[in-house]
């Protein structure tokens, strides 16, 4: 039996339904379907599987929230001194690479 288009849908929505996570169980389960697919048809489309098995996005946690806004508020200085001040912020940027 051949696998269809019909069958790779069906099997993403399973592993997407019945996963509880976006952990790296899932990806490790979904990138090894991805192999075997792409081994047995040449015209499988990795990614659209990939992204049709993390079609459901979970919800995040506080201390991912909290993470989320830290990142944001360094964005924010990191603009802030660039936009004050370009050289002397290329300058830093370069230092810390050496």
């Amino acid at each position: 039996m051949t696998i269809s288009k019909k069958h790779f849908i069906n099997i993403a929505k399973i592993i997407d339904d019945n996963s509880k996570h976006n952990d790296d169980d899932k990806r490790i389960l979904v990138n090894a379907f991805c192999n075997y697919f792409k081994s047995e048809n040449k015209n499988f489309d990795s990614i659209k599987f990939y992204n049709a098995c993390f079609k459901t996005l979970k919800p995040i946690s506080d201390d991912q929230k909290k993470a989320i806004k830290v990142l944001q508020s360094k964005v924010k200085t990191y603009e802030q001194d660039y936009t004050n001040n370009p050289q002397g912020y290329i300058d830093f940027v370069k230092n810390i690479k050496n």
